[in-house]
């Protein structure tokens, strides 16, 4: 077994944090009485089960309003109860109902752990989701105080999402079917997982496998089928009752995250369509304020702008990019460059489509507000990133994340072999090339031949020639000029 195969060992402070969160929790659900209503139906359900079992449990006129899933262990507890002679609202009781919610939040803490190291290392930010999740004020309350049964749903939902991640759909189903046969809550996820989830991530799985096919023929063939892959991830969960923007969303994420053929060309597609979009509902907004009544909400517009801009999104900020360790710097430019305009719009039409009431009238407050924030966030946005030394002059900052991740740094030329070419009927080794220049294919008649030094170059060979790209430091531009005759050039050294 290798390095990579070597399972991780599960470090003893781990063990000890949610030992402790196990133990504060059995403790709290000591100490306190919990929610009467529920404990009581908690502890007469699992008498009843026992006494009468599971055929003659939903009996008319009795109220149950829990799936059977949790109903063995209600039944479980009143039978140790009455094995010792516990009182089911005395503190051992209560201790005893709420020992497998509170086993499975530290469960999910500790699956939160492990997601957290594989994604951001075994550091400060794992740790912190970690004992955040075990800690959890609203956790220790639902659990502890209260004694609900929360913690043992949500466990599945959680195993239920990491498998789906991993694509282990049926797995991922079973879960999701014990979550829903424990707690009818777990219908609150259905819409996502089988709307949202499956038609964007399934209608985006689809899209790359037909793309990797290499079934059309031109960029503009692919631009358009991607088109249509868009207004499909969004169509379909809307039919089905789901949220198309969550929906394509998704799909985005998942095309976006895989190796697709001319990719950057797509996505400048994209891009222009986008700022089209922008301008569009910048347009819509104007029609639909009243200028008259701008006056009447300016003072609400400041007063959220200048909220929105130094309270709530560097706090959100911070906390979102927590996992990754950034600077002050680093938090300071991005919280200053956050949502200014097209999104607030678009969540407005929403908030009025809904049926929202509003003191103030939505679209002027938004105007006001998105007017406000792109003239000070927008206008001082350069000053304020190189005040924070956040200015890389050596990149465009017109590139997406997609074109960097295309970005390749060597570039291909073809050179033609005939017969009265110096290099015909040389090796490659004899070749004068630079050690950065290398013959990566030889075309030659229908045959490609994979080159090593001593390959001999024939008349009539096509070489595939792998150099450095040129990079562009001082904003260089490079521009080819055919010399025809009469051209001023033509003669001159």
């Amino acid at each position: 077994m290798n390095a990579e195969q070597t399972p991780r060992r599960v470090p003893g402070r781990l063990w000890a944090a949610l030992a402790a969160a196990l133990a504060l929790r059995l403790a709290l659900a000591a100490a306190t009485d919990g929610y009467p209503y529920d404990m009581s139906c908690f502890v007469a359900w699992g008498e009843k089960l026992l006494a009468e079992g599971p055929a003659a449990f939903y009996s008319e006129g009795y109220f149950a309003d829990y799936p059977p899933g949790y109903l063995p262990v209600l039944a479980l507890a009143a039978f140790v109860r009455g094995l010792f002679g516990w009182d089911g609202a005395g503190p051992l009781g209560r201790v005893l109902l709420a020992a497998l919610p509170a086993v499975c939040d530290v469960c999910a803490a500790a699956l939160v752990f492990a997601a957290a190291r594989r994604r951001l290392g075994e550091g400060r930010a794992a740790w912190c989701l970690t004992l955040f999740t075990a800690f959890n004020p609203l956790f220790l309350f639902d659990t502890g105080i209260w004694k609900q049964i929360d913690g043992a749903f949500m466990l599945p939902l959680l195993l239920c999402f990491w498998l789906l991640e991993k694509r282990r759909w049926l797995p991922a189903a079973a879960l999701y079917g014990l979550a829903l046969a424990i707690k009818p809550q777990a219908l609150l996820a259905g819409p996502v997982l089988a709307v949202c989830f499956l038609a964007g991530v399934l209608v985006g799985r689809l899209a790359v496998w037909i793309l990797g096919k290499n079934l059309f023929t031109s960029q503009q063939s692919r631009t358009v089928f991607l088109f249509g892959v868009v207004l499909l991830s969004y169509a379909l969960p809307s039919i089905l009752g789901g949220n198309g923007y969550l929906s394509s969303y998704l799909c985005g994420i998942y095309m976006g995250s895989t190796k697709l053929p001319q990719k950057r060309n797509m996505v400048h597609f994209f891009d222009v369509v986008t700022d089209v979009s922008q301008v569009l509902i910048f347009f819509l907004l104007g029609l639909l304020v009243t200028p008259v009544e701008l006056p009447a909400v300016l003072l609400p517009a400041l007063a959220i702008m200048v909220f929105l801009t130094f309270v709530a999104r560097p706090a959100v900020v911070s906390v979102l990019l927590l996992p990754f360790r950034p600077t002050l710097r680093q938090v300071g430019v991005v919280s200053w460059a956050g949502l200014r305009g097209v999104a607030s719009i678009v969540f407005a039409i929403l908030a009025v489509l809904e049926g929202v009431e509003m003191h103030y009238n939505l679209f002027n407050l938004v105007f006001c507000i998105v007017l406000l924030s792109i003239s000070l966030q927008g206008t001082l946005l350069p000053k304020v990133a190189a005040k924070l030394s956040m200015i890389d002059h050596t990149s465009d900052v017109s590139k997406t994340f997609n074109d960097y991740q295309e970005e390749s740094d060597i570039d291909f030329i073809k050179v033609h072999v005939n017969k009265n070419h110096p290099w015909s009927g040389k090796s490659l080794r004899e070749l004068p090339l630079p050690s950065d220049l290398l013959v990566v294919m030889i075309a030659r008649n229908e045959e490609t031949i994979v080159p090593n030094g001593n390959t001999v170059l024939l008349p009539g060979d096509l070489l595939v020639i792998a150099a450095c790209a040129f990079e562009d430091r001082e904003n260089l531009s490079l521009q080819e000029i055919p010399i025809t005759k009469g051209y001023k050039w033509l003669g001159h050294s």
